[in-house]
């Protein structure tokens, strides 16, 4: 992984993205001031949304699942943590590999006991 990506912001993401689009099954910037200092890195604001109410911008819910692509880290946020979706010329190579490896575990299913 390359540890020099720059802190995204709003600049970065899809415009009024926060308020307009549904999150779920895109990349999304996380606000900086959201995560522990130690993490305040652009690597660490890459989130794929997995699901929640909160990905839908018209939802009563908040709550946006979410598999942080620097390491692969499952999580509840709500939706206003997000920037918005990250438009996808800001991505980061090593951020596209990681989006592929995850949505390929995705798309082979869960495995119980080692098989699948």
């Amino acid at each position: 992984m390359d540890t020099k990506t720059p802190l995204f912001d709003a600049a970065h993401c899809e415009p009024d993205s926060w308020e307009s689009l549904d999150y779920e099954g895109k990349v999304l910037a996380m606000r900086p001031e959201v995560l522990k200092e130690e993490y305040r890195t652009g690597e660490f604001q890459l989130w794929l949304a997995t699901g929640g109410f909160g990905c839908s911008p018209t939802a009563i819910g908040r709550a946006v699942y979410a598999t942080c692509l620097a390491d692969g880290e499952e999580t509840r946020w709500d939706r206003a943590d997000f920037l918005g979706v990250v438009k996808d010329e800001f991505l980061p190579d090593w951020a596209r590999e990681k989006l592929e490896a995850i949505q390929a575990q995705r798309q082979s299913g869960p495995t119980m006991g080692g098989m699948s």
